[in-house]
């Protein structure tokens, strides 16, 4: 079984859409470009220096190129976001 993660831990939601639109549930969820993804990542890492960093929960559909998502990654990786999990929904 899996070890549930301590009661201080925060949750960011990152969603990626088809369009290739980004939307930050912390942020309101404006959605943005791949152009304005290391900024926004940047000031989401700001947020939480000092103290412990948020898990990102990467959520993405079927029909999201994959690329979109390792764009993601490795723009969370840059700023030292590195704890993810990617959200899944069970097919009905």
């Amino acid at each position: 079984p899996q070890t549930p993660p301590p009661r201080d831990t925060k949750f960011v939601a990152v969603t990626v859409r088809a369009n290739g639109v980004y939307l930050i549930d912390a942020d309101g969820n404006r959605g943005f470009t791949a152009r304005e993804l290391p900024g926004r990542l940047q000031a989401l890492a700001a947020a939480s220096a000092g103290g412990n960093p948020p898990v990102i929960r990467i959520r993405a559909d079927a029909n999201v190129p994959y690329q979109h998502v390792i764009t993601l990654m490795d723009e969370l990786k840059r700023v030292n976001l590195d704890k993810i999990s990617f959200d899944t929904r069970a097919k009905e």
